[in-house]
This record gives structure tokens, C-alpha cells and sequence, in this order.
């Protein structure tokens, strides 16, 4: 398998089994923040109906010094906002900031298309048992 997420498609060896947590953190971050489902439009929106736009390309590398692409996206104004406690630290001085990675994005869901096929939740059930 390679370490490259700028592929257009992952192929795995079909004997992989893949874990997902049942608690994962991201979670709640979508569940703040919903996506303008118009493609026209590059932008999230608060809770408050505030608009937190795209600012630029970024990138990140990890411990193994691979280069991950990220979108950054940023609230112009969240001085004032009544819920700011929700989504930010409460000692923040900056603007809300979300750091999206697309392509990782694609794997998730492409795997967690895997993982609903009733031949994978078979086998999963089967080694849960062993």
C-alpha cells in the first residue's frame, strides 16, 4: 500500500481489515459546522450564520516527512459571537479555523463504503469471534 493520498484510487490487499473507532472526535466538529452544498461556493457556515470562507492552500508534514495538502478556511469576525464557546478555546484569540484534507476525505468515505458491504461485515463478525 502507498503512503501517497494524492492518488486517485487505493488499492488494498483483499486480506486487510480496517478499524474505525466508534469514538472519534472529528465527529463533533462536522456536527458544528455545515457545508454549503453549492460548489459554486468554497465556504462553511457557523452556527451563528456566520461565513467562514477559504483563505489559502497549506501543508503539513508528518514525522515521516510526508507533505499532507490541507484547505484552510477562516472566520472573518468571531470577536462577538455568542458561540464562540462552543467551537473554540476559550482563551483563543484568533478566528475559527478548520483545515480541511480532501483527499483524506475521499479515502474515509471510500472505506467506510467498504466496511457497509454485507461480504466485510461477514467477515469482520468472523474474526471478532476467533
Amino acid at each position: 500500500m502507498y503512503k501517497n493520498y494524492n492518488m486517485t484510487q487505493l488499492t488494498l490487499p483483499i486480506e486487510t481489515s480496517v478499524r474505525i473507532p466508534q469514538n472519534d472526535n472529528t465527529r463533533y466538529v462536522n456536527e458544528i459546522v455545515e457545508t454549503i452544498s453549492d460548489s459554486e461556493f468554497d465556504e462553511f457556515i457557523c452556527p451563528n450564520n456566520k461565513r467562514i470562507g477559504f483563505k489559502r492552500y497549506a501543508y503539513r508534514n508528518d514525522r515521516y516527512s510526508f507533505k499532507r495538502d490541507f484547505k484552510l478556511y477562516e472566520c472573518d469576525d468571531c470577536s462577538s459571537c455568542s458561540l464562540r464557546h462552543q467551537c473554540m478555546k476559550p482563551n483563543s484569540k484568533s478566528n475559527k479555523k478548520i483545515m480541511k484534507n480532501y483527499n483524506w476525505e475521499y479515502f474515509k468515505a471510500q472505506i467506510n463504503q467498504k466496511l457497509s458491504e454485507p461480504e466485510t461485515k461477514k467477515s469482520i463478525v468472523k474474526e471478532k469471534l476467533m
